[in-house]
């Protein structure tokens, strides 16, 4: 596994995790806001550079 599909899992994680916490109100929505945030940016910045590729491309 390489770098930038470690870091898009953890931004797409970052956008699905505290959703569930904010739910058990075990999170503050200003916590939340930041953290789904973070995570949409780390996702879009990462994720382009292994979706979609060959095993040659890689």
């Amino acid at each position: 596994m390489n770098v930038p599909k470690i870091l898009s899992y953890i931004g797409l994680a970052l956008t699905i995790i505290p959703s569930f916490l904010v739910f058990a109100q075990l999170l503050d929505l200003e916590w939340y806001k930041n953290l789904i945030l973070s995570g949409t940016l780390i996702w879009f910045c990462t994720a382009p550079f292994w979706i979609n590729k060959t095993e040659k491309e890689r």
